[in-house]
């Protein structure tokens, strides 16, 4: 039996479909909601005025070395086996040294290893024509992990105080790098993998968005057939089965 809320529901004006598109008169549902998200909306502003008043946002962009010194301020002195107060001013950008040795089989926690430098390495020749008495160190600020300056490994772009590795040149020498030394891991292998393939993967992902924007135009003109076809095999299937078990 109909109830006769339902029957004034649908005869009500408001909820008819207009035939040119939807009945635009709406309104708020959740007033209380609404509140909540409007007081959020207001703290947030206010939380994040109180931050950059009192604080120094610059911190977030700012690097820091393996110890948590911060690379280009003064007065860091978070290096326990150095004493005292040491400046960082003339060392502003974040170099990982320790990204190659991770990548070859060492410890993973050795990528986040790092120093303070004064520029990013640049300008390396290829790992096949590098002479080993003639590797260079960077300019750093030792630390804890570093006793020594380490050397240029890979080259590098700087990009907000971090020493970026160059893609190119960066995953070649990690592959050939790891295949000298025999120790070539997944990670490693994966890295290599992408830089010769990297263009087949961008055209294959076109490829397979252009294959579903046209499954999906395709799927609204065909899909009671499939769907049709699909409840007719499963019939088929079920009965068979039932069929082969049956003679069984």
């Amino acid at each position: 039996m109909v109830r006769q809320e339902d029957i004034d529901a649908a005869n009500d004006p408001k909820n008819k479909s207009k035939k040119n598109g939807i009945t635009m008169e709406r309104s708020c549902t959740d007033v209380l909601c609404c509140l909540f998200f409007f007081v959020f909306i207001v703290a947030m502003i206010g939380v994040s005025a109180f931050g950059v008043k009192k604080g120094d946002v610059y911190r977030i962009l700012t690097p820091y070395d393996s110890d948590g010194n911060e690379c280009g301020k003064p007065g860091q002195a978070l290096s326990n086996n150095f004493q005292g107060e040491r400046d960082f001013t003339g060392y502003p950008v974040k170099y990982y040294a320790g990204l190659l040795k991770a990548a070859t089989g060492g410890n993973m926690n050795d990528m986040y290893k790092a120093v303070c430098v004064t520029e990013c390495p640049t300008g390396l020749p290829s790992i096949d024509n590098v002479d080993v008495s003639s590797l260079q160190r960077v300019d750093c600020l030792k630390n804890d992990d570093f006793d020594t300056c380490p050397y240029k490994q890979y080259n590098t772009t700087q990009i907000l105080g971090l020493c970026v590795p160059d893609i190119k040149s960066g995953l070649e020498t990690l592959g050939k790098v790891a295949e000298k030394m025999g120790q070539a891991d997944n990670f490693t292998t994966l890295l290599v993998n992408a830089t010769k393939t990297w263009k087949l993967i961008i055209y294959m992902s076109i490829a397979a968005w252009i294959i579903t924007l046209i499954y999906v135009f395709v799927l609204q003109y065909i899909a009671k057939p499939i769907l049709y076809i699909s409840v007719l095999l499963l019939l088929v299937l079920l009965v068979g089965a039932g069929g082969y078990v049956w003679m069984l």
